[in-house]
């Protein structure tokens, strides 16, 4: 069966949040390649050096240390502006606050918003093309 996702990368500071992400992803065998990021700097850092190469989805966190989810989407927007290719990027946090929510579903880059852990179905109808 192909893959359907060349690279899926998670940024995610809970070490067990990011194993279970991607133990799903491999079990379900829909990437071919899966990368981390503890942090938004060092998924800038990790992102801007792959340059037009960009993953197909990004999972985000919210609230990280060093460089949370939003102060991310705002420096990785300025870095995406002349790229042809843009990764489909998910909110994937514990964070409930209906302001996150808020400004998560304004924001062009999120396509769509999830609770943690991320599930066989998200990734299922992620496959299937359901949050494009």
């Amino acid at each position: 069966m192909d893959k359907a996702f060349h690279q899926i990368h998670i940024i995610d500071d809970n070490e067990v949040d990011t194993y279970i992400s991607e133990h799903l992803i491999e079990e379900l065998g829909i990437s071919e390649k899966i990368s981390s990021s503890t942090n938004g700097q060092d998924a800038l850092d990790y992102l801007t050096g792959l340059g037009i190469e960009q993953p197909d989805i990004v999972f985000l966190d919210v609230r990280m240390p060093v460089m949370g989810g939003f102060e991310f989407l705002e420096k990785y927007s300025e870095f995406l502006i002349d790229k042809p290719k843009k990764p489909k990027i998910y909110m994937l946090t514990s964070s409930s606050d209906p302001f996150d929510v808020e400004k998560a579903g304004i924001n062009p880059l999120v396509r769509k918003y999830f609770s943690k852990p991320l599930s066989p179905e998200i990734l299922q109808k992620l496959k299937e093309g359901e949050y494009t």
